[in-house]
């Protein structure tokens, strides 16, 4: 899993080099829908990274009895600096590809704020996250 996703250079909608790429999406109540991709069992639980437009989310649940993606709307609640219940899971409930769609914040909010959580880390030479 790459720390961050990239479409192909000179394409209409290629992102600018060095930006990670966060599929985040109006949706019709004002919200945002934000794909999320789960990691379960990591040890370093937290927003890791980009991968094929998600937000990839390490939990150190296992994904059973909805704990995990408990952990997954508490980790989004606590970076976004906005309460629990303003996230709802409307789909992957028994999936790792997820979408959580986040109320009140419009996807450019959303983005910028992983965004600068992401520039926060870097990868060592094991290329293992170091905040």
């Amino acid at each position: 899993m790459s720390h961050s996703s990239h479409r192909a250079p000179g394409t209409d909608n290629s992102p600018p080099e060095g930006e990670d790429v966060i599929e985040a999406t109006s949706d019709r109540a004002g919200g945002t829908l934000l794909a999320v991709m789960a990691r379960p069992r990591s040890r370093r639980p937290g927003v890791v990274g980009t991968w094929c437009g998600a937000v990839v989310v390490a939990i150190a649940a296992a994904p059973e009895k909805g704990k995990a993606n408990a952990a997954i709307l508490e980790i989004l609640a606590d970076l976004l600096g906005i309460a629990k219940s303003r996230l709802d899971l409307v789909s992957g409930a028994t999936a790792r590809s997820k979408v959580v769609r986040i109320a009140g914040l419009e996807p450019d909010q959303v983005r910028q704020a992983i965004s600068d959580h992401l520039k926060r880390f870097t990868l060592n030479d094991q290329g293992r996250l170091w905040e």
